[in-house]
């Protein structure tokens, strides 16, 4: 089977460029929405009016083979409701339905001097399966957000086949398995200072990412499992940048990131920047060499440089897209304050030994290779000062900006297993083997807790209604979860709740003069 570079870019840049039409359409008012559709449309013809050069050819085996473990893949995240679905989709769940039953945007009643509040969060991933909801019914809807997840894995494999020349099914195992060493975390660290805290290895279903308490680099297995609507789209964009790497479309590839997880666009600023200058110097191929440096020379190459940055499409589709979107976020400012975390003398032990167990020693094996690579640079940057910051009350800020760099970690390790090398790709397997167990304990959860369901009876009393919702929520911990039932579904809505209690999801509209002006009311 061969397919056009062209059309996998093509496919990519409408995946992530179609939910946010979806947005305009249904959030802002007509007035604005028309006009923003028909200049963003122009937007993605200046995207692909260029064809990019190239075909990618798959054996059958391997394209089959690919699919199917997508497919498992995703089925085991409890996405689409076929399988356990873990704690996190209790609000999961509550903002898709919400986005199904609701009006868009989505208008909560409150009390008090101001009554109505509405839904604030990173909803774009959900909509053109919300739409599908609306129109066919929240079942439909299950399925499409399934597809739907499907279809973005594929886009992002495909793209990484294609930039590392890696088979399909080695791309898919290593982004299922590719983890820190969580294990020896659990086991000989965290248990030996106190061996009383969460989680230990047996049984081995427990969560071990939360070892280090406030600290927490996810794996792309946790990623899905838990906050899939920030993790896939960030995963297209960064395979996007790194398969076709073009200033002219940078900012707008940006703002496409962050309308999706403005944390993880957050991380992946760096990247991007490093991605205009090829003039000046080459970020990913650094020379040391200075001679023969001419000012006039370098200023023109700093404008050659700059020139392309200044597109239609960056200035125009990237900054309608970053001001309609942060107009939204910022109507939600309860969980935006950035603070330095408040350590303490056993909070710095837990990151002496996080640094190095979670992404240290894996940077560090890649040292020879990348040495003149501005992003093995940066990647280490941020992996070593996302731990030192704090957004709001939670731990978002580590365990969402860090992707983007923890995704070129996984590119390195797969361009690292592809080229020889023994000995060096001997202790590379060694340092991802280890790490893998994090992401095997999170499928054995699934399967597990899945098994379960369907082969005990109790579970069809639950299905039922025999047995009251309040015994399914166990929140302990995820292994415990909503017992003897797949969905996470205590909320409900967001609507069955106390807005003051669900600050994070919604806000009160009052907040911003502007979005009242640009999105429709209620």
């Amino acid at each position: 089977m061969v397919i056009k570079n062209h059309w996998v870019a093509v496919g990519a840049y409408g995946y992530l460029l179609l939910p946010f039409l979806i947005f305009c359409l249904g959030f802002l008012r007509t007035i604005i929405s028309i006009p923003i559709l028909i200049i963003l449309c122009y937007v993605f013809y200046k995207l692909i009016e260029r064809p990019e050069e190239g075909t990618l050819k798959f054996k059958k085996n391997e394209l089959i083979c690919g699919v199917l473990l997508i497919v498992i893949w995703v089925w085991l995240s409890g996405i689409g409701g076929f399988a356990f679905q873990n704690s996190d989709f209790h609000t999961r769940n509550a903002i898709f339905r919400d986005l199904v039953n609701y009006r868009w945007p989505v208008y909560y009643s409150g009390s008090g001097q101001n009554p109505t509040y509405t839904l604030i969060y990173y909803i774009g991933y959900w909509l053109p399966s919300a739409l599908v909801g609306k129109i066919v019914g929240w079942n439909a809807g299950q399925v499409s957000l399934y597809i739907w997840t499907v279809g973005g894995i594929v886009l992002t494999v495909t793209l990484l086949r294609m930039q590392t020349k890696a088979s399909i099914p080695l791309v898919i195992l290593l982004m299922v398995f590719f983890s820190g060493m969580d294990v020896i975390g659990a086991q000989f660290i965290r248990a030996a200072i106190d061996p009383n805290h969460y989680p230990v290895l047996w049984p081995p279903i427990m969560h071990l990412e939360w070892w280090a308490g406030s600290f927490q680099y996810s794996s792309f297995t946790t990623q899905l499992f838990w906050v899939f609507n920030q993790a896939i789209p960030v995963w297209v964009c960064i395979a996007l940048h790194l398969a076709f790497s073009n200033p002219r479309r940078s900012l707008f590839l940006l703002s496409l990131c962050f309308f999706f997880a403005p944390l993880p666009a957050l991380g992946f600023i760096p990247f991007i920047l490093l991605e205009i200058p090829q003039n000046t110097f080459h970020p990913e191929n650094l020379s040391l060499k200075i001679r023969g440096f001419q000012p006039c020379t370098f200023l023109k190459n700093c404008w050659a440089d700059l020139r392309p940055v200044a597109s239609y499409e960056n200035l125009v589709g990237g900054s309608l897209i970053f001001i309609i979107s942060y107009l939204y976020f910022s109507a939600n400012l309860i969980s935006s304050s950035l603070r330095f975390f408040e350590f303490t003398n056993y909070s710095i032990l837990v990151l002496s030994v996080f640094i190095p167990l979670e992404w240290f020693i894996l940077w560090i094996l890649f040292a020879k290779k990348q040495f003149r690579n501005l992003n093995w640079y940066f990647a280490g940057i941020i992996l070593f000062i996302c731990p030192l910051l704090v957004v709001g009350s939670g731990t978002d800020f580590v365990m969402r900006t860090s992707i983007p760099a923890l995704f070129f970690l996984m590119v390195w390790s797969l361009e690292a297993l592809v080229y020889p090398g023994k000995v060096y790709k001997t202790i590379l397997i060694a340092v991802l083997a280890i790490g893998a167990l994090t992401s095997l304990y999170e499928i054995n959860r699934a399967v597990y807790r899945t098994t379960d369901f369907y082969f005990f009876p109790r579970n069809s009393q639950i299905q039922a209604g025999l047995i009251p919702q309040d015994e399914l929520l166990v929140t302990e911990h995820p292994e415990k979860d909503h017992p003897n039932s797949l969905l996470a579904d205590s909320f409900f809505s967001f609507g069955n709740i106390q807005p003051e209690n669900a600050m994070n999801f919604v806000s009160d509209i009052n907040r911003s003069y502007l979005l009242k002006i640009i999105f429709k009311q209620p």
